[in-house]
This record gives structure tokens, sequence and C-alpha cells, in this order.
């Protein structure tokens, strides 16, 4: 009941998701990939574009297994071209069902995701390759141009969950924190980044939330100009994403919880604390999510992150980073935020090479086969 009256945007993502689980359970996805595929195809066509394209891969964008790529994915198959699946952001490889078809390669984040994802989905390992993403080029772009403006203790709160419940718990404390170091004459100032809200009502009440808390709530949040807003256009994102990467840049530490954008700070060298308050805690808390999530699990061993199990902790976390402000330089050897000197395309395009030379050797097998058969 605590879930239901706390965390209603958890029960509503569940609801949202729960089709996608259940159709990819054994028995019940055996019947829905015959009748999706027929829908699909139908719809779209997308056997007939590949057959008449003939290409030497197929790329597919993942978020979730929809129709359209169970579709792309068994047409590839029919076909015998390699699928090369690239996963839209850093947790979609294992976060969003199993794959009822193995893609011929698997773009993975990073080294830590691709081990995460082999153990989900029940394939081999040699089917994911790291890449990082094409956001990780951008901003360590974006970091090495952007100069540094100190604000002297502020403090960037990223949202990872619902913003009434972020209201109610470690957001207060970080307020009265604030309130108490304002007092004595020490600078903190509390930077609000909830996920971006949807609906006007919904950023009104970000807006009084703030205001009620005494922190500075983010102005592209309170317009609705996230970097991650659909219902912008790609150069208002790009423009805004920038926004996003400077308030890293001008930040003394991160307070977050396990989403991407722990990854995000700790490329820009950023200390993250992320507060797990086990006392209370329920199914779908941030405890129980880094406990159980195989994505987050990795980030109790990424170098820079903190994990605050009580109050008391997150508040002594906070107090040691604001007197003794450092940056951690953040540990790119691949396996939890995977970098190198080729770019996003080229590390791409190398995983996309090597799932087409793949299937040429083993066609290559199959025909040998075939001639040693017939002699």
């Amino acid at each position: 009941m605590r879930v239901i009256i706390e965390s209603p945007h958890l029960v509503a993502r569940s609801v949202r998701f729960l089709p996608i689980v259940v159709r990819a359970m054994p028995g019940v996805h055996r019947q829905w990939r015959r009748r999706v595929l027929r829908t699909v195809v139908a719809g779209c066509g997308i056997d007939a574009v590949i057959r008449a394209e003939n290409p030497d891969a197929v790329v597919v964008l993942f978020k979730q297994q929809d129709g359209y790529t169970l579709a792309t994915q068994a047409a590839c198959q029919v076909a015998s071209i390699p699928c090369v699946v690239v996963p839209l952001k850093w947790d979609n490889a294992t976060s969003k069902t199993v794959f009822r078809i193995v893609p011929d390669r698997l773009a993975v984040f990073s080294e830590a995701i691709g081990r995460a994802a082999a153990w989900v989905h029940g394939f081999d390992q040699h089917h994911c390759r790291e890449v990082g993403s094409a956001q990780t080029d951008a901003q360590l772009r974006l970091i090495g141009t952007t100069v540094v403006t100190p604000h002297f203790g502020q403090v960037l709160a990223l949202g990872f969950g619902n913003p009434r419940s972020e209201s109610r718990s470690w957001l207060p404390a970080l307020s009265r924190l604030a309130s108490e170091r304002r007092a004595t004459g020490r600078q903190m100032l509390v930077h609000w980044r909830p996920y971006p809200a949807a609906s006007e009502d919904a950023r009104a009440m970000l807006v009084k939330k703030a205001h009620e808390l005494g922190v500075v709530l983010d102005e592209d949040i309170a317009g609705g100009n996230s970097h991650r807003a659909d219902s912008r256009s790609a150069s208002e994102r790009a423009e805004a994403f920038g926004r996003y990467v400077d308030l890293l840049r001008r930040s003394d530490l991160v307070v977050a919880g396990p989403t991407s954008a722990v990854l995000d700070a700790r490329m820009a060298g950023l200390p993250v604390v992320i507060p797990a308050f086990r006392e209370g805690a329920l199914l779908c808390d941030v405890p129980h999510l880094l406990r159980v999530f195989t994505h987050s699990q990795g980030l109790r061993e990424t170098n820079g992150v903190f994990i605050a199990e009580t109050e008391e902790d997150f508040v002594r976390l906070v107090i040691d980073f604001l007197d003794r402000p450092r940056r951690i330089p953040p540990d790119n050897s691949g396996e939890h935020i995977f970098v190198d000197e080729r770019s996003y395309a080229q590390r791409l395009i190398d995983v996309i090479e090597d799932a087409v030379a793949a299937r040429d050797r083993e066609r290559a097998a199959s025909a040998a086969g075939q001639t040693s058969g017939q002699g």
C-alpha cells in the first residue's frame, strides 16, 4: 500500500511495462510472436525492405522488445543477414525484458553491462561488444572545452524517480543542511534537476516543491526544455544538453540514484553520493534496485560513487565533499565507462564489420561442409 501511495509512478510504470514482460515469457511469446510478425510485416513490410536492399548488415536501435524490433530480427534470420542491436540508453540492454531472438551483436555501454546482458539474456558474451554511447562522446568533448566556473558549494541533485518521493526523503535533508551551513557563513546551494515533467501541472508542482524546500529548480526542467524532452527539436535538445554538461562542470558534488546520470557525473570527475536509505525501504526503493537490477549492481564498484545507507552517512558524505571539494578522476578502463581513441561512430562501425565477418565465416564453413558431403 505504501508503494502505491508514495510511488504511484512506479505502479504506473509497472502497469505500462507489464505487457512487455508477459509477452516475453516462453509460452506467451510463441503465440505473440506469430501474431506480431504478421501484423508488423503487413503494416511496414520490413521483410520486403530487407530482401530488396540485401544489406551487409542491419542495425536496430533498441529501447524495448517491441513488435518492430522482433520482426526486424526475424527478417534478418530468414535472409541470413547479421543484425546488430544498439540499445538506446545505458540500461536498455538489461532492463527491457529478455531477447527471444539472439542478436548477432549487441552494442553495450561497458564491460559490466556486457556481462550483465549475457547473463540476463542467456547467450554467450561474445555477442556483446562495448562501445560506450554517442552521448558519452558528446559529453566528453564538451567537458574538454567548457570553462569551469566554481559555484562554491553547489550540490547538483539529479532526480531519479518520483519527485514527490524525492521531496519527502533526501532532498529535505539537503535543504536542512544548506540552511545550517548558510547560517554559519558557509556556502551551499542545492540545484535540483528532477526527471522532466510532461505536463504544465506537473511542472507547477515541481516549482512549488522547490520553493517550499528552498532549493533551486533547474530552469530547463521548469520550462520543459530538457535534452530528454521528446517534444523539443533536435537543435533545442542539443543546446539543452550543452547546458546540462555545463551544470555538471560547475558543481562540486552530485546526488543521484541508480541512473545513467551517475555515469554522466563520473565522466566529469564529480563525486557522486547515492542516497539508499535502508530504514523503511520497500520493493523498488533504491536499496532494492542496487541489489537486484543487474545494471545497477556495478554502480557499487564504480570509483567515485558512494552509497549512503542512512541519513547520517548521507549528510556526512555531503559535508566532507563540500568542506574538501575535489574531483575524482574517472576509471575509463571500460569496466563501467567505455571510451577509447576511436569515435563512437568508428566503434559502432567496427562492431558491424565484426558481425559481417562472423557471418561470412559461417557461410564459408557451411559451404565447405556441403562440398565435402557431396564428395
